[in-house]
């Protein structure tokens, strides 16, 4: 149930002309949103931006009425609307210039308290494109980092599938309403998302697709994200939109290399130059942001009996320990360690270091 101010707030969303700076504009002015709606149309209108008729709008019953329906659908669709005044209203979204009036949710913000990183890219990808975002995806979301997207066709997508394949969580903002499922192939990539991520949008439940809509997302995108990743994008790619919001919001911005005859790579090849760090893996992206990888109950499952020895010796030891001191602390053959060695490694239990040596990863 929306508090009266909560309420209020929706109403503005609903009214065409007031987006963020405006509705700023309108606090700003009166103190309060509910002194808003107690001004003249006047009063209103002499505020810098409000047209004649965003102040009639404001002013007419009809509004109320409208922003009723909006709030049952909303409750039909199991859809949260989280208002700016709201106390879980994201943090991140609360620091920026510009932040959302109110978010539309569905599914859970709680995977908003993991790190989250940002992946995007090109709507065209190439097959290398889809392969590194798979890659910086699934090995984001073993490391329990929420993956957050656009839910666009390409890159996006690739990013949102490859982290709930990976057992982990991911979270698609959207240049549409909730209600308009776009693009129509990812109807069931939504309902998958929601279950242990959520769907985020600041438009209207049945506001279509429009490409002004988008670059509005993309600020969120990043608002979301401690950092972006740009995968593949040509020049003029709304990515590149992602990645400059990320940058005036105080975010790194990371782009991954590609091949110099395809115009996929302009755009991130542009922000390499620009002053993107360049990253070639997850890792890389992790370690830069002193993001420690978690323990995923999936990689902990799916343990053997020699893994969990392993882990546990190279745990318990203060110092890097050798092959040959585990072979004979464990009493295990050089096959089984070196086995269970790679296998820590790559889910990011355990570094090699210089000397075959190997200690728990910090």
């Amino acid at each position: 149930m929306l508090s009266e101010e909560s309420f209020k707030v929706l109403c503005l969303n609903l009214v065409g002309d007031i987006g963020p700076k405006r509705f700023e504009g309108l606090v700003s002015r009166f103190g309060s949103v509910g002194e808003i709606f107690k001004a003249g149309s006047g009063e209103i209108g002499a505020v810098c931006g409000i047209t004649p008729r965003a102040a009639s709008e404001i002013l007419d019953p009809g509004l109320s009425r409208l922003a009723e329906k909006e709030a049952l659908l909303a409750e039909k669709m199991g859809v949260d609307i989280i208002t700016c005044l709201d106390a879980r209203f994201p943090a991140g979204l609360s620091e920026i210039p510009g932040r959302p009036l109110l978010v539309y949710v569905k599914g859970g913000l709680e995977c908003l308290q993991k790190p989250c990183l940002a992946i995007v890219g090109s709507r065209r990808p190439t097959t290398y494109g889809l392969d590194v975002a798979d890659n910086f995806s699934s090995d984001f979301a073993s490391s329990g980092v929420t993956v957050v997207s656009g839910l666009a066709r390409g890159i996006d997508s690739q990013a949102h599938k490859s982290a709930l394949k990976a057992g982990g969580a991911t979270v698609a903002v959207l240049g549409n309403g909730l209600n308009f499922h776009y693009p129509p192939e990812n109807r069931k990539l939504e309902a998958e998302i929601q279950q242990d991520g959520a769907l985020i949008s600041e438009f209207p439940l049945n506001a279509r697709p429009d490409k002004t809509n988008f670059p509005r997302r993309n600020r969120i995108i990043s608002a979301l994200s401690a950092a972006t990743v740009v995968v593949e994008a040509d020049i003029k790619s709304g990515a590149l939109i992602t990645a400059r919001f990320a940058a005036e919001q105080g975010k790194d911005v990371f782009a991954v290399p590609g091949n110099i005859f395809s115009k996929y790579s302009k755009g991130t090849h542009y922000l390499i130059k620009s002053g993107a760090a360049l990253v070639e893996s997850a890792g890389e992206v992790l370690e830069a942001l002193n993001i420690e990888a978690a323990e995923s109950s999936k990689a902990v499952e799916s343990m053997d009996e020699s893994d969990k020895a392993v882990a546990d010796l190279v745990s318990a030891s203060p110092a890097a320990v050798s092959i040959d001191f585990m072979s004979g602390k464990l009493k295990l053959p050089y096959s089984k360690i070196f086995k269970s060695l790679v296998f820590l490694e790559l889910k990011g239990f355990i570094r090699s270091l210089p000397g075959k040596l190997y200690t728990k990863k910090n």
